[in-house]
């Protein structure tokens, strides 16, 4: 395999979940600080930075340290503009020069907290972001790193403490509903995890403990599908907006799915008792030329159901990766040829998961 170039760390590169909550987090620092009174350019920069034009905002912000170099607000601002525009380098320089003049200052120690996770460098994200808390614990940028962290441990209760310390802070807060709702999914996961390993007699689980998930999984559809819709409420301009929507109607529909007892309209897994069904055609997605530039490579993970029809319905998307690429196998998923599950000879609709590898060679 070709080794990547090693190149600046770029915005668009970052995992789905994470490049879609990029504005929304980073904008509450700005939205709480306090502008240095009576400077057109901090104004007309938080202005731009509001509305998104981050080229505009840190023009006005680097204009604003011709006169104020050492205000630690304008170069926390500018270093927050520019980890958003992709230039770490340069957003390291800023946040390290806002610290350095002010090294209590919470606002500065989350934007580091989560240039460094864009940074790839975990553990000094997470400690810059409870040195953030230490000085102000409604720092909802750093309990969104935390959060996010967590999310890509697996650890789904913890990043669900996160969420709901953002709710109590702010319950406007739309990122910590998009949270709520990864970190649900992630738990039913596990609980399908749990189910199929009992099947399979792979452990020998409490018997009590096998019900309860069970039980819980239909729930947690719902709870991750209701924290979607409120994200979208909150946020209905966010990227991908649409995409979302696609989701959380699946994952409602998921969500009744997992509670049906009807025979005839109950979707089966692989592991009951039914002859699965056989996939006879499944196309490959092929890279995106903008991923391929990045060097982007990993696994999309998707969960569809195979329906009776020989549709493929109701894809759920698990694990993303960006620059187009999740898009790519959700489209090459909806061209899947299969022949049905069966159940007495009679055609029934089945859940499958789906993996698709982008690597570069």
């Amino acid at each position: 395999m070709r080794k990547p170039l090693r190149q600046k760390p770029l915005l668009t590169g970052l995992p789905f979940a994470l490049a879609l909550c990029l504005f929304v987090t980073a904008q509450s620092a700005l939205a709480r600080q306090t502008p240095p009174a009576g400077d057109p350019n901090v104004e007309r920069g938080v202005q731009l930075y509001n509305q998104r034009d981050l080229k505009g905002a840190i023009k006005q912000f680097r204009a604003a340290l011709k006169t104020r170099k050492d205000d630690p607000v304008v170069w926390s601002y500018l270093g927050q503009a520019l980890t958003l525009h992709g230039d770490l380098k340069e957003a390291r320089k800023a946040l390290d020069t806002s610290l350095r003049l002010k090294p209590d200052h919470a606002d500065a120690h989350a934007g580091l907290a989560f240039l460094l996770m864009v940074s790839e460098k975990p553990r000094e994200a997470e400690a810059e972001a409870r040195r953030a808390l230490e000085l102000d614990g409604k720092q909802v940028d750093a309990h969104y790193v935390i959060a996010q962290l967590r999310l890509r441990e697996g650890a789904w209760l913890k990043a669900i403490e996160e969420a709901d310390a953002i709710i109590k802070t702010n319950d406007k807060a739309a990122v910590a509903y998009s949270l709520k709702s990864q970190a649900l999914l992630g738990l039913y996961e596990r609980g399908n995890t749990i189910l199929a390993d009992e099947r399979r007699g792979v452990y020998d689980f409490n018997n009590q403990t096998v019900e309860e998930v069970r039980a819980a999984q239909p729930l947690r559809l719902k709870e991750a599908a209701d924290n979607l819709e409120k994200y979208l409420r909150l946020n209905p301009k966010a990227p991908d907006a649409a995409f979302l929507r696609e989701q959380m109607e699946t994952l409602f529909f998921y969500a009744h799915a997992a509670a049906e007892t009807d025979p005839a309209r109950k979707v089966y897994s692989s592991s009951d008792n039914v002859a699965r069904a056989v996939i006879t055609y499944k196309p490959e997605p092929g890279f995106t030329e903008e991923a391929r530039r990045a060097y982007i490579s990993g696994v999309v993970r998707l969960r569809a159901v195979l329906a009776f029809s020989g549709q493929v319905e109701h894809i759920l998307v698990l694990k993303r990766l960006s620059h187009g690429l999740t898009e790519r196998a959700v489209e090459a998923a909806r061209r899947i040829k299969f022949k049905p599950a069966t159940v007495n000879s009679l055609p029934v609709s089945q859940y499958v998961v789906l993996e698709y590898n982008f690597n570069i060679y």
